[in-house]
């Protein structure tokens, strides 16, 4: 998707109800949701926004979006975990963890038991910024 389509995707949430100016709380993160590909915690929002207010203008808004759709590192991690999880559930499940490591990493199947619950903390989920911490911290 380029970034005029995530921009679209993401200006729909404005104006699902007429043509608001601001945006704020779970709507904010729907449209963050539409245009990233991945659903942002608030921390990632106060990081993409550059404050921690929950609300956003349209103007706001869009200059987030095209600073987010510049071409990054993360950009096949967040590819990567939407094949994971394709149904934004927001979180991967062991069983998930495994697929990835084993049929796309090519790693051991009893290696991944504990990276696993290395990433995840010990819960039986992990959600994106852990996964994605993980895997920064293993490559760095």
């Amino acid at each position: 998707m380029n970034k005029y389509h995530r921009l679209a995707a993401g200006l729909a949430v404005f104006d699902k109800n007429g043509t608001e100016e601001i945006l704020a709380g779970h709507r904010l993160k729907c449209a963050f949701t539409a245009s990233l590909g991945y659903r942002p915690s608030r921390y990632d929002v106060a990081l993409i926004l550059g404050h921690d207010r929950m609300s956003a203008s349209r103007q706001e808004f869009i200059a987030a979006v095209e600073r987010c759709a510049e071409p990054d590192e993360r950009d096949e991690f967040r590819m990567m975990w939407r094949a994971l999880d394709p149904t934004d559930r927001g979180f991967i499940t062991l069983e998930d963890f495994e697929k990835l490591c084993v049929e796309v990493l090519d790693l051991p199947r009893c290696s991944t038991v504990d990276a696993f619950n290395e990433a995840s903390s010990g819960s039986a989920r992990i959600n994106f910024q852990e996964l994605e911490k993980f895997f920064m911290a293993a490559t760095a």
